[in-house]
């Protein structure tokens, strides 16, 4: 698929056993699934290894409704990945319970959302050493 079309902008970065990744601007189909494809290919590149993952949605300005299904898609693949936990960056608490509603049927009891980075990273963490 060709991503010429694609809104929305992503950074991923790896360090020890935490993926970071800011999530930048509004987000469409094409976006989703470039974003998507990346994902896929930093696990993958783990090897199999336990890991966390912060997401930094503060700079995020949303996704269009018919690409939703594939954030569902890949929270469901991560969970097959030696995913521990994923700590979720908001500006605003709100934005996290909609984004945790629109992913009702899959998500999982170790997606936190925070507003403090500290806070997060704290928790990942904790949440790596328990496991």
């Amino acid at each position: 698929m060709s991503f010429e079309k694609k809104h929305g902008d992503f950074i991923f970065n790896v360090q020890d056993h935490l993926v970071t990744c800011e999530l930048i601007g509004p987000f469409n189909e094409e976006g989703m699934l470039a974003w998507v494809a990346e994902i896929k290919r930093v696990v993958d590149s783990l090897d199999g290894k336990r890991f966390c993952a912060l997401v930094d949605h503060r700079q995020h300005q949303g996704v269009v409704q018919s690409a939703l299904h594939h954030l569902q898609d890949i929270y469901s693949w991560l969970a097959q990945k030696n995913l521990v936990a994923i700590a979720s960056l908001y500006s605003a608490q709100v934005i996290h319970h909609i984004a945790l509603s629109c992913m009702s049927p899959i998500h999982p009891g170790h997606i936190q959302g925070f507003n403090s980075h500290q806070e997060a990273i704290a928790w990942l963490d904790a949440q790596y050493q328990a496991q």
